[in-house]
């Protein structure tokens, strides 16, 4: 039997390594796409469309972020209406029948925001839990809502209050996805407000950590500039600002009268800046 030397089999196996692809070292990323079907969402903007129609435009541009810029491989389309939270059929979406997603986004139309109240909370908290129970390390989580929570009946149900507060419904959220938050969280928050109006009454100067994390000695990363939020619209968009500043994930406000949203791709204005 003819014996090769170590120079031989060196050569052979750096021809083998060029040669094929390092499929072992290929990372499966999960995401759920988590859009608001409620009543609130019929509200004009100045595209002259809906929220409820400029999100479904929207919701096209971030599937596929999620595939290309998040180097996704399975997205799942979900939607909630007040009366329910609905994933549907088809499962988690491998990258290569992407436009399986995109037709899934069509099937749930631009008109079909109908809901007669919000279950936000609920909405979050099961897709979020979803998410963490596959076990698969990284996850995206992409929410576009208006918000106004008011029908959740599920343990992250409570009141409209700051995410410092134990108890809010917007706490409740926090500590859910809080699972060293292998859940990236992105919003798009379809107001009226504009940015200045969500951040009118944070403090110029403090350094705060939120009493969520106190117990396990985990400060929100660098200073924070925050006070008690004082009505529904400013204390969702702390949840989204925080959400985004743990997580890792985006924030867009998507204020009724810029028209730059709904847009595409490199086209896309900068997310809010992160605490």
């Amino acid at each position: 039997m003819q014996m090769l030397s170590m120079k031989s089999l060196s050569g052979l196996v750096a021809v083998a390594l060029m040669a094929s692809p390092l499929t072992a070292l290929a990372v499966d990323r999960y995401g759920i796409l988590l859009l608001d079907r409620t009543g609130s969402m019929q509200v004009n903007r100045v595209t002259g469309h809906t929220r409820c129609y400029d999100s479904i435009v929207q919701a096209h541009d971030r599937v596929n972020a999620f595939y290309d810029t998040n180097r996704g491989t399975h997205l799942s389309i979900w939607q909630f209406d007040g009366a329910s939270v609905t994933a549907y059929p088809g499962g988690f979406i491998p990258k290569v029948n992407r436009q399986q997603a995109h037709a899934i986004v069509d099937a749930i139309g631009p008109n079909n925001c109908n809901g007669g109240s919000t279950n936000l909370a609920d909405a979050m908290c099961s897709a979020g839990k979803h998410l963490q129970d596959l076990n698969v390390g990284r996850a995206y989580l992409h929410v576009a809502t208006d918000g106004y929570e008011n029908s959740s009946i599920g343990p992250c149900a409570g009141p409209s209050g700051d995410p410092d507060v134990p108890g809010s419904w917007q706490y409740k959220v926090v500590e859910a996805m809080d699972v060293n938050f292998n859940v990236v969280v992105n919003t798009d928050y379809f107001v009226s407000s504009t940015p200045l109006e969500l951040n009118a009454t944070a403090p110029a100067n403090s350094d705060v950590t939120f009493s969520i994390w106190a117990s396990e000695q985990r400060p929100l990363p660098g200073p924070v500039s925050l006070a008690t939020c004082t009505d529904t619209v400013q204390c969702e968009g702390r949840l989204f600002r925080l959400l985004a500043s743990l997580s890792g994930g985006n924030y867009y406000i998507m204020q009724d009268g810029n028209s730059q949203f709904p847009c595409a791709g490199s086209q896309c204005p900068a997310p809010e800046p992160k605490w």
